[in-house]
């Protein structure tokens, strides 16, 4: 098992040494963070982008913002799940591309990314109050008010992120590294 995931590990830093797989990979995380983060506010987003008639650098800034006060607006747990989240979102997007590239696209399942990306949409927003995607379905069974105790929305990341790491763990093992002897 050991040797297992030194290969793996090996495979992952062997594909994200190149700068493409690295930026991609950045560029993935990114682009998921902001996903998860203005998931529940796109109308806001569409509004600041082309009707609210801001500055250009001023809708840069609310939008870069969010990143910023990503600590701040959600607390720690929930914040170290997203981040946890989209860093193995950004790296298995990376892997994914670097492994179809390799070995075309029949030899890779979606599974894993996919179902990680529906977990952590509905871990977005406050269950508690009515901003999350899971508060219909809490409310109907009468269990909206415990959850604001438990940090739903950080365990469901954590369990997205534990699904792509499995799914990262899977991808590392279909590299095949061409050593020059």
């Amino acid at each position: 098992m050991l040797t297992k995931l030194k290969v793996a590990t090996t495979n992952i830093l062997h594909v994200t040494q190149r700068p493409s797989y690295f930026f991609l990979a950045v560029a993935g995380a990114w682009l998921m963070a902001g996903f998860v983060i203005w998931s529940l506010s796109f109308d806001t987003l569409l509004y600041i982008l082309f009707d609210s008639g801001l500055p250009l650098t001023d809708r840069l800034n609310t939008i870069t913002g969010a990143y910023r006060s990503l600590y701040g607006d959600f607390g720690g747990l929930v914040s170290t799940s997203i981040i946890l989240f989209t860093s193995m979102f950004g790296l298995n997007v990376s892997l994914l591309v670097y492994v179809v590239r390799q070995r075309g696209r029949a030899a890779v399942s979606s599974k894993s990314t996919g179902g990680s990306f529906f977990v952590a949409i509905f871990s977005a927003g406050c269950v508690s109050c009515g901003t999350s995607l899971l508060a219909p379905v809490l409310a109907t069974v009468g269990i909206t008010s415990g959850v604001a105790v438990l940090q739903l929305g950080a365990m469901l990341n954590f369990i997205a992120a534990i699904i792509l790491l499995y799914s990262v763990y899977r991808l590392s093992k279909m590299i095949v590294r061409h050593e020059q002897s």
